[in-house]
């Protein structure tokens, strides 16, 4: 008996031992690395890939001896590559220089497969799964949902974790990022070098480290008579990795599908997820795999076998429709400063499911066969088409927008060079069968349109006056459009009185222009309303124009004809005089801080009349225009101290009035 105990107890301590040393599948590591072109980006005095792996290769550095890791990395190699995923390193026991000299081999040149990558990583680790760590600084650019596909891993692999560190990513794309890791990992947001330190020394405390190998004890003497053994279980199944593409013909779908699989016979689901490509382990055996996508579907019945690591692929009953956008034949999108992105939209003519696009920059969509209407939108326009979708085939299809360039112009009547100053022009090109919104440009000479081929009004207002003319725009093309104007230039000047200087400060001149009778009818608002200017240049209707003058407190209108293409300058004098008020006081006195000058006009009885004519407020010295006549100009400041003056001012005069305040 005592020797039976003694040999049940070394075969213990002998199991104990086996499993000690053997490394568990939570202690095997991958680590994924972002390569991409954005890893080119600078990050203080280095580019980010430049800091990602430094930091990565110090903080493995200081992992266990015997911790099991492997490196991987993608967008190194090619450029708009998305299968440009490569394994740095197989599995195996952390070595810091060889991790060092794989990361030093780096560019920042491709795509962000995340996706494909994620599913990469998971085939390096054991069968019972592992730890993911992925570091990236941006989203999948190839077209997967690597959220999806990190939950089917997660299903295939029940040991598996998945940890995300996003690096300088804005905090929506870190929120998109953070699914991948799921419940069961973590998803850290990092903005510099050492925030990325701190990152992988946090995951990797999470990362268990594999225990030491326990000795067993030395074994008793074998006893002469073992136990009877107890039978043999049954075999396990034997399982076997499995690879599955979803394809429409011989090419990959353009985005996630739904699979289902299940066993030959039984009713029980063996796997069920969304993804384009699937990876996990099934016994051997038959199923039926089904898969379903936008608004069409598949099926196949294929054979599990050992030693078959073939990926299988699986036809969906749908064509490949892929989408692109011209403003013309030959003229892309990008040739035009049009807001927006691209819309598309897809309408089934015989039946067929509702059915939706994947991806934006490169739009597709798998669908079922038969007919659809293809819309398109980009801005203001908009274009559509039928296609007909065959089973297995790709359909390369261009919405064209149809649109042409149109440019318009002004010229006066009998000129053959158009405006070239835009002051005063305004647009608006209105296609006449009113499919579109018109369109408009303001105080420009030669503004250029973007529009859908086919009839339009050009409209011109000048002035206050409306003009046409028709215009045939032609996709593809370029054309000019110009209306005639039966216009005018006035040049306008002002003065005190006739042989004194014209006035160069625009201060001083206050000009309103409004048409009186305008050739042909034409109805038209003012050319100026108050609007301050020495010396004002205009474009005008012919026809009669009554333009006013205001200058301080004078003022002057005059009516003045215009003809077709008539070039005039005409001057206008107010009758008026400047002068400047001074007030002082007496010597030694304080200065004033504020002075309100007064302006009275003397009535006939000789008295100065309520209210003033002028008034405003200096510290020393103030000036104003006024009709010529007499005054009575009186100064207060703010300590009560007043004077008074009278003065007689003539057409043309420029004067001074000291006064001197008690």
């Amino acid at each position: 008996m005592t020797e039976r105990l003694a040999a049940i107890g070394l075969l213990l301590l002998l199991a104990v031992a086996a499993v000690t040393t053997t490394a568990k599948a939570e202690d095997a590591s991958v680590l994924i690395i972002d390569s991409s072109g954005s890893m080119a980006e600078t990050l203080g005095k280095e580019t980010r890939l430049d800091a990602a792996r430094s930091v990565i290769a110090d903080e493995v550095s200081r992992w266990p001896a015997g911790r099991e890791l492997a490196l991987v990395a993608y967008g190194h190699r090619r450029a708009g590559d998305c299968k440009d995923i490569e394994t740095l390193l197989s599995l195996g026991p952390v070595e810091a220089k060889a991790v060092r000299d794989s990361l030093s081999r780096l560019r920042a040149r491709g795509k962000t497969p995340l996706s494909a990558s994620l599913r990469h990583a998971a085939a390096l680790l054991p069968a019972g799964g592992g730890n993911i760590l992925l570091v990236s600084d941006g989203l999948e650019t190839c077209h997967e949902d690597p959220c999806a596909v990190a939950e089917t891993l997660r299903k295939a692999h029940a040991g598996l974790t998945i940890h995300v560190i996003g690096f300088g990513l804005s905090a929506k794309d870190m929120k998109s990022l953070a699914c991948i890791a799921g419940s069961g990992g973590r998803a850290i947001d990092v903005q510099s070098g050492a925030e990325l330190s701190k990152a992988l020394g946090d995951v990797s405390v999470a990362v268990p480290t594999p225990p030491a190998p326990a000795v067993a004890d030395a074994p008793s003497p074998a006893p002469p008579k073992p136990a009877p053994a107890a039978p043999a279980p049954p075999p396990a199944p034997t399982v076997v990795p499995v690879r599955l593409a979803a394809v429409i013909g011989d090419q990959p779908v353009p985005g996630a599908v739904r699979w289902r699989i299940t066993p030959a016979g039984v009713g029980t689901v063996a796997y069920e997820g969304d993804a384009r490509e699937i990876a996990l382990d099934l016994p051997a055996g038959r199923y039926r795999v089904e898969i379903a996508g936008s608004n069409a579907e598949g099926s196949a019945e294929i054979r599990v076998e050992p030693l078959d690591d073939a990926a299988k692929t699986i036809a969906i009953d749908a064509g490949l429709l892929q989408l692109s956008m011209v403003l013309s034949p030959g003229r892309a999108i990008a040739d035009a400063d049009i807001k927006g992105e691209p819309e598309y939209r897809i309408e089934p003519l015989d039946g067929q499911k509702p059915a939706g696009l994947v991806g934006s920059l490169t739009p597709a969509a798998m669908l079922a066969p038969g007919r659809y209407r293809i819309s398109g939108r980009l801005g203001p326009y908009a274009t559509s088409r039928t296609v007909a979708v065959a089973a297995g085939k790709v359909l390369d299809v261009e919405l064209d927008l149809q649109l042409g360039r149109v440019t318009l112009e002004a010229a006066v009547e009998g000129e053959a060079e158009p405006i070239a100053s835009g002051t005063s022009l305004d647009w608006t090109l209105t296609p006449k069968d009113g499919a579109a919104e018109p369109q408009s440009a303001s105080a420009t000479a030669r503004p250029t349109f973007l529009a859908a081929a086919g009839s339009y009004d050009a409209a011109l207002s000048i002035s206050g006056a409306t003009l046409h003319a028709p215009v045939e725009v032609v996709a593809g093309s370029e054309v000019t459009a110009r209306v005639t104007l039966p216009s005018a230039a006035l040049t306008l000047e002002a003065a005190l009185a006739p042989g004194t200087p014209a006035f160069d400060d625009w201060r001083d001149a206050t000009w309103t222009v409004k048409p009186v009778a305008l050739i042909g009818g034409i109805s038209a608002g003012p050319a100026l309303d108050t609007k301050a200017e020495a010396r004002p240049v205009l474009t005008l209707t012919p026809g009669i124009w009554r333009v006013s003058l205001t200058s301080g407190s004078a003022s002057v209108t005059r009516e003045i004809t215009l003809a077709p293409k008539a070039v005039a300058t005409e001057r206008l004098d107010l009758g008026a005089a400047r002068l400047a008020m001074m007030a002082m006081p007496q010597p030694g006195a304080s200065p004033p801080i504020n002075v309100v000058f007064s302006v009275y006009p003397f009535v006939e009885a000789g008295d100065a009349s309520a209210p003033p004519l002028f008034s405003g407020g200096a510290r020393e010295e103030l000036a104003t225009i006024l009709p010529a006549g007499r005054y009575r100009v009186t100064a207060a400041d703010e300590q009560g101290r007043q004077a008074a003056s009278d003065v007689t001012l003539g057409a043309g005069d420029t004067r001074q009035l000291h006064l001197e305040l008690r």
